[in-house]
């Protein structure tokens, strides 16, 4: 299903007043204002929308996206689904100093993110953070103006850039710059503005997790794993798939990671990619689903008659991910460069170049019934026209029997 998603998007300044970076906020609708909601949820929303629902590039171009983080996703695995050149966490006030949050933002440190502290305010233990931190927002507003010195003059010990936040006049501006802050934010240069865009549920970026995990030569089973038993839809469809006459287990299985070994590698990057599509392609025609796993399987039964045996799976999720235009209702080039691909899949969906090109183009030869480009792909890969069509034929009889285990 279709529907509205928002974020909020603030410029941060320096003293030139030229944009350098944006902090992205939660918003639910074209309100301009902060809804309350958990912190994590709020985060996750943002992140979702920047990465998956917009598109990174629409949102920040090519500066920097300040994202605020809880201890509660400070702690989790979240960032490992950022782009550290791209992405400054900011340590929310409330946050609590304590063994777990200094290790955890010296391993984002370690990871190339550059870290901010929200809010300023010295707590217990807070001098640990400052001794990693890249900025520190001051609150212009809730600090006192007999305060502002000395608050300043205290953070000059540490090798932190200070961010004045809240810059509400031009007054507060100039004495900003005269205490030696570089970055500003506030109503003075502009207020927050609501992007807004449409997206499909449930095309959540656990899915799109998946995708790149499966881009790994090598599976890592536990954390592919990991990764499915957060999400129950995806749990359940694994098993109910798994437990099917599609497959011949004599016994029930009855863990996550017994069906990832059990199915093996080939097949389990195979189904997981169906499963996840089928539910990107929920609300559609079901002949669109079944046309993205015919062209899938039909590329891949090309690349073993070829044996082309490395390059089966890739042109297999190639395959599934060329009508994502139509399943998402969204120009392809935009999804596809927001999800971490093969350069070889990329470079054939979004720039028609590279090794798998006449793949891509003998998948649409055939339903367009071009003969001509059926022919040039036939030489090009050396490969009969005979062989083709068995291949698509194949192809075709098992996406229509997929589309009833998975649908």
């Amino acid at each position: 299903m279709v529907e509205e998603i928002y974020l909020g998007r603030q410029p941060i300044l320096n003293k030139g007043q030229e944009t350098v970076a944006y902090e992205l906020l939660y918003r639910s609708s074209q309100e301009n204002r902060f809804i309350e909601i958990d912190p994590a949820k709020a985060t996750s929303s943002v992140i979702y929308n920047l990465f998956y629902g917009m598109g990174m590039d629409e949102v920040i171009g090519g500066k920097k996206a300040f994202i605020n983080f809880s201890k509660e996703l400070l702690l989790s695995d979240l960032a490992s689904n950022l782009v550290p050149e791209k992405v400054v966490i900011e340590v929310l006030e409330t946050v609590q100093v304590d063994d777990e949050v200094v290790n955890a933002c010296k391993l984002l440190k370690k990871q190339g993110f550059w870290l901010a502290l929200d809010d300023f305010i010295f707590q217990k233990r807070i001098d640990e953070l400052l001794d990693i931190a890249d900025i520190v927002k001051v609150d212009w507003m809730v600090t006192p103006n007999d305060k502002r010195k000395d608050l300043t003059d205290s953070l000059r010990k540490w090798n932190v850039k200070l961010l004045a936040e809240k810059v509400e006049t031009k007054a507060d501006f100039e004495e900003a710059i005269e205490l030696g802050y570089e970055l500003f934010q506030g109503y003075f240069f502009s207020r927050p503005s609501i992007l807004q865009s449409k997206d499909i549920k449930p095309a959540k970026w656990t899915y799109l997790n998946l995708i790149k995990q499966m881009q790994s030569p090598d599976l890592e089973i536990v954390q592919i794993a990991d990764t499915i038993k957060k999400d129950p839809a995806i749990t359940y469809k694994l098993f109910k798939l798994i437990n099917s006459a599609a497959f011949s287990f004599t016994k029930k299985i009855s863990s996550v990671e017994q069906a990832i070994i059990l199915m093996g590698e080939r097949e389990i990057r195979r189904w997981l990619t169906l499963i996840i599509l089928a539910d990107i392609c929920s609300g559609k025609p079901e002949e669109l689903m079944v046309m993205a796993c015919t062209r899938a399987m039909f590329g891949e039964n090309v690349a073993r008659k070829l044996h082309r045996d490395e390059d089966a799976p890739k042109i297999f999720l190639m395959g599934m991910l060329s009508l994502m235009n139509s399943m998402m209702d969204r120009p392809l080039k935009e999804i596809i460069s927001n999800i971490p691909l093969d350069k070889n899949i990329s470079s054939a969906l979004m720039e028609g170049k590279g090794l798998f090109v006449p793949f891509l183009a003998m998948m649409l030869a055939y339903e367009r019934a071009n003969d001509d480009v059926l022919n040039k792909v036939s030489r090009r890969l050396n490969i009969s026209l005979e062989e083709i069509t068995m291949a698509y034929i194949d192809a075709l009889q098992k996406a229509n029997k997929i589309m009833g285990v998975i649908s």
